[in-house]
């Protein structure tokens, strides 16, 4: 793992090659463009790009039924990111969020609050 500089914030943090699967960003999904010339970003900026892209397709998901293929399925083993796939409630609950609801593909039928589907 080699030491890197964040081009959004500065801040210092250990990297992998792109696309490498041992890295930490190997963790989130491949939602962004893997450009190897582009420099990479520390784990707080790329949990903040990763939401933001989340939060544009889930957008672009919810106008038509078509666009749910933007969303990628969720993968054995995948474990939910806080802020991403779920946040916590004010007293203690686990709240997915639409974008985690879309990756499962289907309605579960239990009245999520976040629940994308008609």
């Amino acid at each position: 793992m080699s030491e890197k500089q964040c081009p959004s914030c500065g801040s210092s943090f250990g990297c992998q090659t792109c696309g490498s699967s041992s890295c930490w960003c190997a963790d989130y999904p491949s939602i962004l463009p893997c450009d190897p010339n582009a420099k990479c970003l520390c784990p707080v900026c790329m949990k903040t790009r990763i939401i933001e892209r989340a939060n544009e397709l889930t957008l672009k998901a919810k106008e038509s039924i078509e666009n749910h293929a933007l969303i990628p399925p969720l993968t054995e083993g995948y474990r939910p990111i806080e802020g991403l796939d779920y946040n916590i409630d004010n007293v203690g609950r686990f709240v997915f969020t639409s974008w985690y609801l879309l990756r499962r593909k289907f309605c579960c039928g239990n009245g999520c609050k976040a629940c994308p589907y008609p």
